[in-house]
């Protein structure tokens, strides 16, 4: 089972379920794709661990947690992961 996705083109446009979509982890390069930045800048901050998502080294891969690119990209409140606030 493979739990990694390749970038669309760049002319596509991520959506949040296009995030979703891409499984538990991306690629360093998908990441970036999504964040709008270059896969050289990226590599560049994941060297200086400046990288604004979470990653996971794995030998010589990086991968990025998509949860963690959801966290960045989607609002939140600082609420509980999953908890939804009453309603008012």
């Amino acid at each position: 089972m493979t739990l990694t996705a390749a970038a669309p083109a760049a002319s596509e446009v991520w959506t949040v379920d296009r995030v979703r979509a891409l499984g538990v982890t991306a690629t360093l390069a998908t990441a970036a794709s999504v964040l709008g930045i270059s896969r050289s800048q990226a590599y560049r901050l994941a060297a200086t661990d400046t990288f604004p998502a979470p990653l996971i080294r794995a030998g010589s891969r990086i991968i990025v947690p998509v949860a963690g690119l959801l966290h960045l990209l989607l609002p939140h409140d600082g609420s509980a992961p999953g908890r939804r606030q009453p309603a008012t």
